[in-house]
Protein backbone atom coordinates (compact mmCIF):
# COMPACT_ATOMS: atom_id res chain seq x y z
CA UNK A 1 0.00 0.00 0.00
CA UNK A 2 2.84 2.16 1.00
CA UNK A 3 4.93 1.65 -2.59
CA UNK A 4 1.33 2.30 -4.81
CA UNK A 5 1.31 6.01 -2.92
CA UNK A 6 5.06 6.95 -3.30
CA UNK A 7 4.07 5.63 -7.04
CA UNK A 8 1.50 8.16 -7.25
CA UNK A 9 2.93 10.88 -5.80
CA UNK A 10 6.25 10.82 -8.25
CA UNK A 11 4.05 10.53 -11.44
CA UNK A 12 1.51 13.92 -9.60
CA UNK A 13 4.95 15.49 -9.07
CA UNK A 14 6.54 14.96 -12.52
CA UNK A 15 3.23 15.84 -14.66
CA UNK A 16 2.52 18.90 -12.30
CA UNK A 17 6.08 20.06 -13.31
CA UNK A 18 5.57 19.08 -16.58
CA UNK A 19 2.05 21.59 -17.00
CA UNK A 20 3.72 24.43 -15.54
CA UNK A 21 6.59 24.09 -17.77
CA UNK A 22 4.07 23.89 -20.50
CA UNK A 23 2.24 26.68 -19.05
CA UNK A 24 5.33 28.85 -19.13
CA UNK A 25 6.03 28.45 -22.60
CA UNK A 26 2.83 29.49 -24.23
CA UNK A 27 2.71 32.18 -22.22
CA UNK A 28 6.06 33.17 -23.02
CA UNK A 29 4.99 32.41 -27.04
CA UNK A 30 2.09 34.29 -26.83
CA UNK A 31 3.21 37.40 -24.40
CA UNK A 32 6.55 37.77 -25.41
CA UNK A 33 5.59 39.96 -29.06
CA UNK A 34 2.99 42.36 -26.45
CA UNK A 35 4.70 45.98 -26.02
CA UNK A 36 3.66 46.27 -22.02
CA UNK A 37 4.71 42.65 -21.27
CA UNK A 38 7.34 43.60 -19.23
CA UNK A 39 4.94 45.46 -17.19
CA UNK A 40 2.66 42.53 -17.43
CA UNK A 41 5.41 40.47 -15.70
CA UNK A 42 6.49 43.03 -13.45
CA UNK A 43 3.06 43.24 -11.67
CA UNK A 44 2.27 39.14 -11.88
CA UNK A 45 5.86 39.41 -9.93
CA UNK A 46 5.06 41.80 -7.27
CA UNK A 47 1.42 40.15 -7.23
CA UNK A 48 2.78 36.99 -6.11
CA UNK A 49 5.26 38.40 -3.89
CA UNK A 50 2.36 39.83 -2.45
CA UNK A 51 0.74 37.21 -2.18
CA UNK A 52 3.77 34.68 -0.81
CA UNK A 53 4.08 37.39 1.92
CA UNK A 54 0.28 37.43 2.69
CA UNK A 55 1.00 33.72 2.85
CA UNK A 56 4.02 33.86 4.98
CA UNK A 57 2.38 36.20 7.44
CA UNK A 58 -0.32 34.07 7.85
CA UNK A 59 2.36 30.60 7.88
CA UNK A 60 4.24 32.66 10.67
CA UNK A 61 0.94 33.37 12.88
CA UNK A 62 -0.09 29.63 12.54
CA UNK A 63 3.19 28.40 13.23
CA UNK A 64 4.34 30.79 16.19
CA UNK A 65 0.78 29.86 17.80
CA UNK A 66 1.39 26.54 17.56
CA UNK A 67 4.53 27.36 18.85
CA UNK A 68 3.24 28.90 21.56
CA UNK A 69 1.17 26.21 22.34
CA UNK A 70 4.45 23.81 21.82
CA UNK A 71 5.91 25.69 24.81
CA UNK A 72 3.56 26.08 26.69
CA UNK A 73 3.20 22.32 26.93
CA UNK A 74 6.93 21.43 27.47
CA UNK A 75 6.21 23.88 30.72
CA UNK A 76 3.76 22.26 31.85
CA UNK A 77 5.39 19.01 31.44
CA UNK A 78 8.68 20.54 32.97
CA UNK A 79 6.29 21.19 35.93
CA UNK A 80 5.30 17.98 36.03
CA UNK A 81 8.75 15.99 35.73
CA UNK A 82 9.88 18.79 38.23
CA UNK A 83 7.13 17.26 40.90
CA UNK A 84 7.49 13.77 39.54
CA UNK A 85 11.78 14.30 40.32
CA UNK A 86 10.55 15.85 43.83
CA UNK A 87 8.23 12.87 44.44
CA UNK A 88 11.25 10.21 43.40
CA UNK A 89 13.59 11.97 45.85
CA UNK A 90 11.44 11.43 48.88
CA UNK A 91 10.76 8.01 48.00
CA UNK A 92 14.56 7.46 47.80
CA UNK A 93 14.70 9.56 51.18
CA UNK A 94 12.39 7.21 52.67
CA UNK A 95 14.25 4.23 50.87
CA UNK A 96 17.25 4.61 52.44
CA UNK A 97 15.56 5.50 56.13
CA UNK A 98 13.81 2.11 55.61
CA UNK A 99 16.77 0.42 54.73
CA UNK A 100 18.63 2.07 57.66
CA UNK A 101 15.79 1.17 60.19
CA UNK A 102 15.82 -2.72 59.09
CA UNK A 103 19.79 -2.81 59.25
CA UNK A 104 19.33 -1.33 62.64
CA UNK A 105 16.26 -3.55 63.50
CA UNK A 106 18.36 -6.82 62.34
CA UNK A 107 21.60 -5.57 64.49
CA UNK A 108 18.65 -5.40 67.75
CA UNK A 109 17.38 -8.95 66.81
CA UNK A 110 20.82 -10.48 66.78
CA UNK A 111 21.79 -8.76 69.53
CA UNK A 112 18.95 -9.90 71.72
CA UNK A 113 19.03 -13.63 70.55
CA UNK A 114 22.42 -13.58 71.25
CA UNK A 115 21.10 -12.05 74.82
CA UNK A 116 18.50 -14.89 74.87
CA UNK A 117 20.90 -17.45 73.94
CA UNK A 118 22.95 -16.52 77.26
CA UNK A 119 20.27 -16.56 78.80
CA UNK A 120 18.80 -19.85 77.79
CA UNK A 121 22.06 -21.33 79.13
CA UNK A 122 22.01 -19.57 82.50
CA UNK A 123 18.89 -21.11 82.64
CA UNK A 124 20.24 -24.45 82.08
CA UNK A 125 22.58 -24.05 84.38
CA UNK A 126 20.34 -22.96 87.21
CA UNK A 127 18.05 -25.68 86.21
CA UNK A 128 20.64 -28.43 86.35
CA UNK A 129 21.55 -27.14 89.85
CA UNK A 130 17.91 -27.06 91.23
CA UNK A 131 17.78 -30.67 90.12
CA UNK A 132 20.83 -31.50 91.87
CA UNK A 133 19.31 -30.02 94.99
CA UNK A 134 16.37 -31.36 94.53
CA UNK A 135 17.70 -34.93 94.75
CA UNK A 136 19.89 -34.02 97.49
CA UNK A 137 17.07 -32.90 99.36
CA UNK A 138 14.87 -35.63 98.59
CA UNK A 139 17.77 -37.89 99.58
CA UNK A 140 17.66 -36.40 103.04
CA UNK A 141 13.93 -36.58 103.49
CA UNK A 142 13.87 -40.27 102.50
CA UNK A 143 16.97 -40.75 105.02
CA UNK A 144 14.61 -39.73 107.65
CA UNK A 145 12.11 -42.59 108.33
CA UNK A 146 15.50 -45.17 108.49
CA UNK A 147 17.02 -42.42 110.86
CA UNK A 148 13.63 -42.66 113.26
CA UNK A 149 13.98 -46.62 113.28
CA UNK A 150 17.69 -46.57 113.95
CA UNK A 151 17.01 -43.94 117.18
CA UNK A 152 13.96 -46.31 118.28
CA UNK A 153 15.81 -49.16 117.21
CA UNK A 154 18.92 -47.63 119.91
CA UNK A 155 16.48 -46.58 122.65
CA UNK A 156 15.25 -50.02 122.91
CA UNK A 157 18.53 -51.32 123.08
CA UNK A 158 19.83 -49.25 125.50
CA UNK A 159 16.56 -49.89 127.96
CA UNK A 160 16.93 -53.90 127.73
CA UNK A 161 20.27 -53.11 128.86
CA UNK A 162 19.33 -50.44 132.02
CA UNK A 163 16.42 -52.94 132.95
CA UNK A 164 14.16 -50.17 131.89
CA UNK A 165 10.82 -50.17 129.81
CA UNK A 166 11.85 -48.73 125.93
CA UNK A 167 9.87 -45.07 125.20
CA UNK A 168 10.24 -43.47 122.25
CA UNK A 169 11.60 -40.28 122.76
CA UNK A 170 8.73 -36.78 122.48
CA UNK A 171 9.10 -34.60 119.29
CA UNK A 172 10.82 -31.47 120.69
CA UNK A 173 12.57 -29.79 117.58
CA UNK A 174 14.30 -30.19 114.54
CA UNK A 175 15.78 -34.33 114.01
CA UNK A 176 19.56 -34.11 114.04
CA UNK A 177 18.97 -35.87 109.74
CA UNK A 178 17.21 -31.85 108.88
CA UNK A 179 20.72 -29.86 108.92
CA UNK A 180 21.67 -26.34 107.86
CA UNK A 181 22.50 -27.58 105.03
CA UNK A 182 19.39 -29.51 104.31
CA UNK A 183 16.99 -26.28 105.24
CA UNK A 184 18.76 -23.78 103.16
CA UNK A 185 18.27 -26.08 99.77
CA UNK A 186 14.75 -26.73 100.94
CA UNK A 187 13.74 -22.69 100.59
CA UNK A 188 16.33 -22.96 97.33
CA UNK A 189 14.75 -25.20 95.80
CA UNK A 190 10.69 -24.43 96.52
CA UNK A 191 8.51 -22.04 94.80
CA UNK A 192 8.00 -18.74 95.86
CA UNK A 193 4.44 -18.83 96.84
CA UNK A 194 6.30 -22.02 99.24
CA UNK A 195 8.79 -19.44 100.27
CA UNK A 196 5.66 -17.44 101.32
CA UNK A 197 4.24 -19.94 103.14
CA UNK A 198 7.15 -21.02 104.97
CA UNK A 199 7.57 -17.70 106.59
CA UNK A 200 4.02 -17.35 107.10
CA UNK A 201 4.73 -20.62 109.72
CA UNK A 202 7.22 -18.60 111.29
CA UNK A 203 5.15 -15.38 111.72
CA UNK A 204 2.55 -17.93 112.74
CA UNK A 205 5.36 -19.50 115.13
CA UNK A 206 6.12 -16.24 116.59
CA UNK A 207 2.90 -14.99 116.94
CA UNK A 208 1.45 -17.43 118.70
CA UNK A 209 -1.35 -16.65 116.29
CA UNK A 210 -3.48 -19.71 114.25
CA UNK A 211 -2.39 -20.16 110.13
CA UNK A 212 -5.68 -20.00 108.52
CA UNK A 213 -4.65 -21.67 104.66
CA UNK A 214 -7.77 -19.99 103.12
CA UNK A 215 -6.45 -16.32 104.89
CA UNK A 216 -3.41 -17.40 103.54
CA UNK A 217 -4.51 -18.32 100.07
CA UNK A 218 -6.01 -14.90 99.54
CA UNK A 219 -3.27 -12.83 100.53
CA UNK A 220 -0.93 -14.75 98.03
CA UNK A 221 -3.63 -14.25 95.32
CA UNK A 222 -3.67 -18.24 95.30
CA UNK A 223 -6.51 -20.96 95.01
CA UNK A 224 -5.08 -23.89 96.00
CA UNK A 225 -5.67 -24.42 99.41
CA UNK A 226 -5.56 -28.55 99.44
CA UNK A 227 -2.21 -28.15 97.57
CA UNK A 228 -1.12 -25.88 100.97
CA UNK A 229 -2.42 -28.30 103.30
CA UNK A 230 -0.40 -31.20 101.89
CA UNK A 231 2.78 -29.10 101.28
CA UNK A 232 2.36 -28.09 105.21
CA UNK A 233 1.73 -32.03 106.10
CA UNK A 234 5.04 -32.48 103.99
CA UNK A 235 7.28 -29.84 106.03
CA UNK A 236 5.97 -31.60 109.33
CA UNK A 237 6.98 -34.53 108.15
CA UNK A 238 10.20 -33.21 107.29
CA UNK A 239 10.64 -32.12 110.86
CA UNK A 240 10.87 -28.74 109.29
CA UNK A 241 8.13 -27.49 111.44
CA UNK A 242 5.57 -28.88 113.61
CA UNK A 243 1.79 -28.30 113.27
CA UNK A 244 -1.31 -29.47 114.85
CA UNK A 245 -4.67 -29.03 112.77
CA UNK A 246 -7.29 -27.73 114.30
CA UNK A 247 -10.27 -29.72 114.89
CA UNK A 248 -13.75 -28.97 114.26
CA UNK A 249 -12.39 -26.18 112.65
CA UNK A 250 -14.76 -24.05 110.11
CA UNK A 251 -11.20 -23.98 107.79
CA UNK A 252 -8.35 -25.48 107.57
CA UNK A 253 -6.37 -23.75 110.39
CA UNK A 254 -3.38 -25.03 112.09
CA UNK A 255 -1.14 -23.52 115.04
CA UNK A 256 2.73 -23.96 114.42
CA UNK A 257 4.69 -24.89 117.55
CA UNK A 258 7.95 -25.42 115.76
CA UNK A 259 9.79 -24.02 113.42
CA UNK A 260 12.90 -24.94 112.11
CA UNK A 261 15.96 -22.60 112.86
CA UNK A 262 16.90 -21.86 109.18
CA UNK A 263 13.23 -21.45 108.16
CA UNK A 264 12.92 -18.73 110.99
CA UNK A 265 16.41 -17.00 110.20
CA UNK A 266 16.24 -16.98 106.66
CA UNK A 267 12.49 -17.57 105.11
CA UNK A 268 12.09 -13.76 104.61
CA UNK A 269 15.56 -12.75 103.94
CA UNK A 270 15.73 -15.44 101.67
CA UNK A 271 12.29 -14.79 99.63
CA UNK A 272 13.09 -10.57 99.49
CA UNK A 273 16.91 -11.22 97.79
CA UNK A 274 15.43 -13.69 95.57
CA UNK A 275 12.66 -11.22 93.90
CA UNK A 276 14.87 -8.69 93.85
CA UNK A 277 17.75 -10.26 92.18
CA UNK A 278 15.44 -12.52 89.51
CA UNK A 279 13.10 -9.82 88.88
CA UNK A 280 15.46 -6.55 88.88
CA UNK A 281 14.39 -5.80 85.09
CA UNK A 282 10.86 -6.74 86.01
CA UNK A 283 9.13 -4.31 88.63
CA UNK A 284 5.99 -5.08 88.19
CA UNK A 285 6.88 -8.83 89.04
CA UNK A 286 8.71 -7.17 92.04
CA UNK A 287 6.28 -5.29 93.12
CA UNK A 288 3.36 -8.09 93.06
CA UNK A 289 5.50 -10.22 94.96
CA UNK A 290 6.49 -7.68 97.20
CA UNK A 291 3.05 -6.72 98.47
CA UNK A 292 2.23 -10.47 98.71
CA UNK A 293 4.51 -10.57 101.06
CA UNK A 294 3.13 -7.64 102.99
CA UNK A 295 -0.28 -8.94 103.02
CA UNK A 296 1.06 -12.27 104.60
CA UNK A 297 3.05 -10.12 107.77
CA UNK A 298 -0.37 -8.37 107.74
CA UNK A 299 -2.31 -11.63 108.72
CA UNK A 300 -0.17 -12.08 112.05
CA UNK A 301 0.02 -8.31 113.30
Amino acid sequence: MTTETEKLRIHFIYSVAILLSLLILVATDRWTNEPNFTAYLTNAATMTSLVLALVAIIYSFIANDGLSKSLGNISIVSEDVKQSKEQISKYLDLTTSSAELARDNANAMHAFSSDVNSTLQALDTALKAVASRTDALSGAITAIPTRLDQLENNVMVAAKLFGEKAQVPPRTGALEGIGTEAAQQFLEVSSLTANLLSYACVLANKTSKILSIEAFCEAADSNIPQWFSGYLTCMHAADLITVDRIKNARYREFTVTMVHPVLEQRAKSYFVDYVKRTFRDQKDQSDTWLARLTKVEHLFE
